[in-house]
């Protein structure tokens, strides 16, 4: 898992099985506000990254 305070730098190569093709899925969620700590994240997100076929675009939920 990666993890940052504040906007996140680069990411590290995720072509973990070589050249190809890859599904990306994502994940967000919300934490709860800590007023205890004012620069604690809000946000957590989580990438997965997985050799796919496709090379088709597939969005099950659009933002907004």
């Amino acid at each position: 898992m990666l993890a940052a305070p504040g906007p996140a730098g680069p990411l590290p190569n995720l072509a973990v099985a070589g050249p190809g093709h890859y599904r990306l899925r994502v994940h967000a969620r919300t934490l709860p506000w800590d007023e205890n700590d004012p620069d604690a994240p809000l946000e957590e997100h989580l990438l997965v990254v997985y050799p796919g076929r496709s090379t088709d675009k597939v969005v099950h939920r659009p933002p907004g």
